[in-house]
């Protein structure tokens, strides 16, 4: 069997920003050196901040989302915001507006502390010193409030990414960038954020038993639904009470409990979530059994999350790691999220992973992201196992980037392009402006020529 090529990785979790501008690959790769210039190992644009944001890597938020309670109080230990002055934002504004690319700035929240060490990166700005990032020593985490590729990266002699980075780097010398253990921090805040998701979806269901014993009243023609509903919630509900009265114990007793099915292996709580090996899946199809890959998954307080260590590479390069999962990771469907999500509010751990062991090996031609024939090519290429050793924290492994030829992405503004219809093989929309766009002798559509290949290959096979 082939063993696949690795494609060569940035820092960057999306190339989102870059897509407006002519090369997304070289404009990539010369930004993702500067970061690394800078000491970062990891960069996320538009990242949600709360208290239990921590990172094992260096990392750099660009214009994150800071959602932290607006209080100032030396009381208060957690991480509060402070939302910029008028005064603060105009003095930036006029600054910024020197520089060849500007485009607008709005305002935004710093962060404060009484408990943490936080170093500002300060620019002075008409007489007035602006916090424009943070370095939040204790998370590995600093923070660029200014997005230095909010422009429109095609206009000529737009000086505006360096200029900004240019600043942001010379800030930089001052603060001494070092790397520190968070594995142990994430794990606690896991459990407080689990907390913290059983009250608000306790809160939740309850409203739920309100509205829905009022709906009764109002709704007879919705009766039967509307008991179904109650009877449900009710269940979640005294669920989630009976859970939250002793949430440390139930999680260890749902541990011992998950590891006593024959094909968990290695279960250990990480920073995002209860993870835990599965083992080898394979599907018996037309009379033989189809090898899929190597599984483990992660399951946090909202979701579960299905992960392949050996997954097959697709004609185009990208990694397919199961024909019902798609690139989100979810097992979505229907009746399938309804029951996986009974589980989790239950915390039923035991029942919830054989079900969606089982999930994983059967196959249904009219509701997959990919047929089954993919995993039975001659010209197969996967990639090769890699074990997680023992005992090893998940969130200790090493930072996979967005790849730099990252191929499925919308590219500018496409209000003044013609939508000409899916991709018959991939699925993704085109437009009049995609020149690799084909079609066949039955006139169906593809984005490109190897979509079209691909999608008569298969058929072929079948």
């Amino acid at each position: 069997m082939e063993t696949a090529t690795e494609r060569k990785r940035s820092i960057f979790e999306s190339l989102d920003v870059f897509y407006g501008s002519r090369n997304v690959p070289l404009c990539a790769i010369k930004y993702n050196s500067i970061f690394l210039g800078m000491g970062f190992e990891r960069v996320s644009f538009h990242a949600e901040l709360k208290s239990y944001t921590y990172y094992p890597q260096l990392t750099v938020l660009v214009s994150p989302q800071i959602v932290l309670p607006v209080i100032d109080s030396p009381e208060v230990k957690e991480l509060t915001s402070r939302r910029n002055t008028p005064d603060e934002i105009a003095a930036l504004k006029v600054f910024l507006r020197k520089i060849n690319g500007y485009n607008s700035t709005d305002n935004y929240y710093t962060i404060k502390s009484n408990s943490e060490e936080i170093k500002p990166l300060i620019l002075e700005c008409e007489n007035k010193q602006i916090i424009i990032g943070q370095y939040l020593k204790e998370r590995n985490i600093v923070i660029f409030y200014i997005n230095p590729f909010y422009t429109n990266m095609a206009t000529e002699d737009n000086i505006y990414p360096d200029s900004v980075l240019k600043i942001y780097s010379d800030l930089m010398k001052n603060i001494s960038l070092k790397k520190v253990d968070v594995i142990e921090k994430m794990k606690l805040a896991f459990i407080e954020k689990f907390k913290t998701e059983i009250t608000t979806t306790l809160q939740r269901l309850q409203s739920n038993v309100t509205s829905s014993e009022k709906n009764l009243v109002q709704l007879n023609s919705n009766l039967i639904n509307e008991i179904k509903n109650i009877r449900l919630f009710k269940c979640q509900t005294q669920n989630l009470i009976a859970f939250n009265l002793n949430t440390d114990e139930k999680i260890k007793q749902g541990i011992e409990e998950v590891k006593g099915l024959p094909f968990v292996k290695n279960v250990r709580l990480v920073g995002s979530g209860i993870c835990m090996d599965i083992g080898d899946i394979s599907i018996t199809h037309n009379g033989k059994d189809v090898y899929l890959g190597n599984y483990y998954l992660i399951i946090s307080p909202d979701n579960v999350r299905v992960y392949c260590k050996n997954p097959i590479i697709s004609n185009d390069n990208m990694e397919i790691i199961h024909p019902h999962i798609n690139e989100n990771r979810n097992c979505y469907g229907g009746q399938r999220e309804i029951r996986i999500n009974t589980y989790l509010a239950g915390f039923d751990l035991k029942k919830l992973v054989f079900y969606v062991y089982m999930f994983l090996k059967t196959f249904t031609p009219d509701d997959c992201y990919y047929q089954l024939n993919m995993w039975e090519r001659d010209n197969l290429k996967r990639k090769e196992l890699k074990e997680i050793e023992d005992e090893k924290d998940i969130t200790d492994i090493t930072f996979d980037g967005c790849y730099f030829d990252n191929r499925h992405h919308d590219v500018g503004d496409r209000n003044n392009d013609e939508n000409m219809g899916d991709c018959q093989n991939c699925g993704d929309t085109i437009y009049s402006d995609n020149d690799n766009s084909v079609r066949d002798d039955d006139d169906y559509l593809f984005c490109r020529q190897e979509c079209l290949d691909e999608y008569h290959d298969s058929n072929d096979e079948l």
